[in-house]
């Protein structure tokens, strides 16, 4: 019976309330025990997948002492043997069924973890301007494809960004205005909802009209859609430069942008004041005198995916992390915005890439103990700003507004993060603060 038990792909104590993982299927769990539930005397099952068709064999048990062993779903043999009760039937009643359409959520291929998923590999072509004409319409193009989809087939232009993404068979793509229409009229083109099409793209069109002169934000917003749930895959604030002098060309004012700002932010969850951070930053640019050399985007509660594929279709010349740290790396989060190292060797060998197609000038790592990653992350980077010690809110905050008041004003590099290590001297009880922070340059 034990064997038979260590068997069993699942018990029911799945992870999510709502479905659990049998071999590539994704199975409803709520169905599952309404399945059982005309059999009172089995409280407790589990699932195996039969080697031949698409069946699975319900496994219901009951126990001859109290409560349910605490069997995990790691799979683990010498766990699930100490967990098990002493005492069980020894026959399970076996039911074989063909599995329900409205039980599977969906079939799909492996994720990063492992599991199956109603995921697959996919990738993301958009077409955003960083400076349109006030009130002016502009239409922004988005193509979502599998990977089987060839690169130069869903490119939309020599200038679109293009990224890696999860996807489904359905998604939604739509670019918000977070003014709520003061800044911008927007109006879907296509459907906001589409079919993922196997073999090819698909393909949205959304115009976008800027109704006042100056710098404002935008989100672009993609939505997975499975099992009758939504989950959203993208969310990007996107800096857009709105000219209001007709005498300019859209041209001209876009040579006038001379660094691109990427702020990304991880577990703000926490308590961090990641949001105030970001705002302060911000307001230091616009009321600088060069406003006009700079566009800011932002992106908060950061996976391993959104790092990279930010920062590859915004190409910043500075990238801003914000958030946790530790000696072994920057803490960025899951999927499900659990915390999630990217240790100081993954650090390493990303920012060696990136800098193959990447002109990144300078890397803030604004988190605790970053000293250790700044130094290696150094080979890649002109200028790397990192610390030494525990940083807090407040230090983190005046040292961010301190450096971007000296770019903004034209400092260079070296000077503007001495004027932050200033801001925090000056704010601060603890005339060693401003220590924390610490600049490391590229070998010549």
């Amino acid at each position: 019976m034990r064997a038979q038990v260590r068997d069993l792909i699942a018990l029911n104590m799945p992870l999510d309330p709502d479905k659990t993982q049998v071999g590539k299927y994704s199975i409803n769990f709520n169905e599952i025990q309404e399945m059982l539930a005309g059999d009172g005397s089995y409280e407790h099952f589990g699932i195996e997948q039969l080697d031949e068709g698409d069946q699975l064999r319900l496994v219901p048990f009951r126990y001859l002492m109290a409560g349910p062993p605490e069997v995990g779903l790691d799979g683990h043999e010498a766990s699930m043997e100490a967990d098990l009760p002493l005492e069980m039937e020894s026959e399970p009643h076996s039911i074989t069924i063909d599995i329900p359409q409205e039980v599977i959520e969906a079939e799909g291929s492996d994720t990063e973890d492992g599991d199956a998923s109603v995921f697959r590999a996919g990738q993301l072509d958009y077409e955003i301007p960083d400076v349109m004409q006030q009130n002016q319409a502009v239409v922004c193009t988005v193509r979502i494809g599998g990977e089987e989809v060839a690169l130069e087939a869903i490119r939309i232009s020599e200038g679109s960004t293009h990224a890696a993404i999860r996807i489904t068979n359905e998604m939604s793509v739509k670019l918000v205005d977070p003014s709520n229409g003061a800044n911008f009229t927007i109006g879907a083109i296509s459907s906001e909802r589409q079919a993922i099409r196997r073999g090819n793209f698909t393909e949205w069109k959304i115009s976008v009209m800027p109704l006042k002169a100056g710098t404002f934000s935008i989100f672009l917003r993609v939505s997975a859609h499975f099992g009758g749930k939504t989950q959203d895959m993208e969310v990007l604030e996107k800096s857009i430069r709105v000219n209001g002098d007709m005498t300019k060309s859209l041209e001209q004012v876009a040579s006038q942008i001379k660094k691109k700002i990427v702020f990304l932010a991880a577990d703000s969850k926490s308590g961090l004041l990641l949001g105030r951070e970001s705002n302060k930053i911000r307001e230091e640019l616009l009321m600088s005198t060069r406003r006009d050399e700079f566009l800011y985007t932002t992106l908060f509660e950061v996976t391993g995916f959104d790092f990279s594929r930010t920062l590859l279709r915004e190409k910043p010349t500075i990238v801003h992390f914000s958030g946790h740290g530790s000696s072994k790396g920057i803490f960025l989060v899951n999927e499900r915005e659990a915390p999630q190292l990217a240790s100081t060797q993954a650090l390493q060998k990303l920012f060696g890439i990136l800098k193959k197609v990447l002109k990144i000038e300078c890397l803030i790592l604004n988190a605790c103990f970053s000293k250790s990653q700044a130094e290696i992350v150094a080979d890649s980077i002109p200028v790397v700003v990192g610390t030494q010690a525990k940083i807090g809110d407040n230090e983190a905050i005046n040292f961010s507004i301190g450096f971007y008041q000296g770019l903004g004003e034209g400092l260079a590099y070296e000077d503007a993060f001495e004027l932050g290590r200033v801001q925090v001297g000056f704010n601060s009880d603890d005339e060693d603060a401003e220590d924390i922070l610490t600049l490391l340059k590229k070998q010549a």
